[in-house]
């Protein structure tokens, strides 16, 4: 059965976090005690659907960092630039160029991403 696009968010996010494990930024660390506090922080928004679910458009972020990321994106993108590098970022804007619906984004995440959802089942 095909995923929903919030269904596809949903498990995009958690392995985001389970990818990166803390936040990117503070490198506070992720426990069984504080999942909740950390968020799938996307470089450039959601709303672009060929990089809604690309692994290179988003990092794990506590809550206080995601905030200062949306509060202030002028310097998060400048932090993310010096961290990960212009050439990463210019690989995900080019991309974010191309048209791709949100729904065709998610079947497409879904064949990379229920493998994972499956192993995880139970945890």
């Amino acid at each position: 059965k095909a995923w929903s696009v919030a269904k596809a968010d949903t498990i995009f996010s958690k392995w985001i976090r389970a990818r990166d494990g803390k936040c990117l930024k503070c490198s506070k660390k992720i426990t069984a005690e504080n999942p909740q506090q950390f968020h799938c922080a996307h470089v450039l928004s959601r709303r672009y659907g060929a990089t809604r679910f690309d692994s290179t458009n988003a990092i794990c972020l506590c809550a206080g960092c995601h905030f200062w990321w949306h509060e202030d994106p002028v310097a998060s993108g400048k932090w993310f630039i010096a961290t990960f590098g212009e050439a990463l970022y210019a690989k995900v804007y080019t991309r974010s160029l191309i048209h791709y619906s949100k729904n065709d984004a998610a079947a497409e995440a879904q064949t990379w991403l229920q493998p994972w959802e499956r192993s995880m089942r139970g945890k």
